[in-house]
């Protein structure tokens, strides 16, 4: 339970309330990159192939996982230890930081582009050495933002987060159609757009800070850091391998153009992964803490997973149904996108997310490395079941085995985490949400299929989040505290007209 801090009336809204604050700030900072990508779809889609962005996925999935080899864990070993670092030795505490990453860095990608050389063509041949070396040099740069980013959030300065992560992605994205449109460069166009971001980033914000942060060979309380972060590295690496593996999977049992459907279907549904799990997820990490010093510690935790629950499979939902529009506006011949992949995607975003507010007890007591082998045989899984359902069902079994393995770890962490820290779970509640929102959604596909007109097919979602409310009325699912907070509510706007 938590330990120190009393429950006081309010406690819980107010702890709540903290929480969406802090995703939404830190959030809008995180998402910009993502945010970039999902407003270039129609440009993507209207520019390029989906041979063509299928590339271009296979080398973003080598990034990716290259950018958690080169984290070391650090991000979640500097928010662990910053708050507790005195104010007066932060600064060298942080130089002493980043000197071991940049010597880290340096070694890494010197390994990694000789066996690029040497494998590379080997086992992903469809990219060349240039984008090896746009690979090695975006990794650098964003390794370096990583302590930079985390060291904003430790400290709380979430506008500085908010504007680098803008610069950053606003000059990726005016380079990015400059090089495709006015160059005539096509999915390499891509990674050097976002390159440009990096650099400007790098040379504009971070480049004059390492004044205040000077490079030292005193690395003793860099070292210390590993220890917490280095564990989490086969835990990361196999998360970051159960979301890119599909994509190798996709083009070893299909085309590389598959490889795009998918990755663009996948973007749209990306939305919900701007908007909803990752700015909980930056704000849940640092709340986290917070909230388990509280005495009501286990009801919010309890509270949290409802709400998150409640409000991430409507959305992922409501994005489906909206999805049936999207896409055939945005498809054509040479590039095909799949609205069933949009739906299963966004459930998989949603259920992928379940990890933060389940997975309590191997953060709150400091033994991160016991969730290590549930990450791992999530990337056993993957593997397994996503050769199964790609050769199966092609690129929609692999939303499906992505789907499937985000279920299974979030049952596997659950269980993990009760016997480290038992959370007193609302299940009641969470059955009457599962029913609330299938009986909507059923509904509302029932409508649409009897109906079967265009302008039915535009009032599916709102009609859908309509039917969500009434259904939570109709199954009880507010509580006396919640019916008081909506009623409250209600008057304001009553009064308010």
């Amino acid at each position: 339970m938590g330990r120190s801090l009393p429950q006081t009336p309010g406690g819980m809204k107010s702890a709540l309330g903290e929480l969406t604050g802090k995703g939404l700030v830190y959030g809008l900072g995180a998402s910009f990159n993502g945010l970039v990508s999902f407003i270039l779809i129609p440009f993507f889609t209207g520019r390029l192939s989906a041979t063509e962005y299928g590339r271009y996925a296979i080398a973003e999935m080598v990034l990716n996982l290259i950018l958690v080899l080169l984290g070391l864990g650090m991000n979640v070993a500097i928010l662990a230890r910053y708050p507790h670092t005195p104010p007066q030795d932060r600064d060298k505490f942080f130089g002493s930081v980043l000197s071991l990453m940049l010597l880290w860095i340096a070694a890494f990608q010197g390994i990694f582009l000789c066996l690029a050389r040497l494998l590379g063509h080997a086992v992903v041949p469809v990219l060349d050495m240039e984008i090896f070396l746009l690979v090695a040099a975006i990794s650098s740069l964003e390794t370096v933002w990583l302590l930079f980013g985390t060291l904003y959030r430790a400290r709380g300065s979430a506008w500085q987060y908010i504007g680098a992560s803008a610069l950053q992605a606003g000059i990726g994205l005016v380079a990015t159609v400059y090089l495709i449109a006015q160059k005539g460069y096509r999915d390499e166009g891509i990674l050097m757009g976002r390159l440009l971001g990096d650099v400007t980033l790098f040379t504009a914000v971070l480049l004059p800070q390492l004044g205040r942060y000077r490079p030292t060979l005193a690395l003793a309380p860099a070292t210390q850091l590993l220890k917490l972060g280095l564990p989490l590295i086969p835990a990361t690496f196999s998360s970051m391998w159960v979301v890119t593996s599909p994509r190798y999977l996709i083009e070893s049992y299909g085309t590389v153009a598959d490889v795009g459907t998918f990755v663009m279907s996948s973007k749209i549904a990306a939305v919900i992964q701007l908007l909803y799990v990752q700015p909980f997820a930056m704000a849940w990490m640092v709340a986290l803490f917070t909230i388990f010093q509280r005495s009501d510690a286990g009801r919010i935790y309890a509270r949290v997973l409802t709400y998150y629950v409640l409000l991430g499979v409507t959305l992922a939902l409501t994005v489906g149904l909206v999805a049936q529009l999207v896409v055939p506006m945005l498809a054509h011949q040479q590039f095909p996108l799949s609205s069933g992949i949009v739906l299963v995607m966004s459930l998989a975003i949603v259920a992928s997310g379940l990890m933060y507010p389940l997975n309590i007890g191997p953060y709150v007591l400091e033994q991160p490395a016991k969730q290590v082998p549930v990450f791992v045989a999530s990337g056993v899984l993957i593997t397994v079941a996503g050769i199964a359902m790609v050769r199966r069902w092609g690129a929609l079994g692999a939303a499906l085995a992505l789907l499937l393995v985000y279920v299974v770890q979030a049952v596997l962490l659950a269980k993990l985490s009760q016997r480290l820290y038992r959370v007193h779970f609302e299940w009641v509640r969470l059955g009457r949400v599962a029913c609330a929102i299938g009986t909507a959604f059923l509904l509302v596909r029932v409508l649409g299929i009897l109906a079967s007109r265009p302008l039915v097919d535009w009032l599916l979602a709102p009609l859908f989040l309509a039917a969500v409310i009434l259904a939570l009325l109709a199954f009880r699912f507010p509580d006396p505290g919640e019916l008081a907070h909506l009623r409250a509510a209600a008057r304001r706007l009553a009064r308010a007209r």
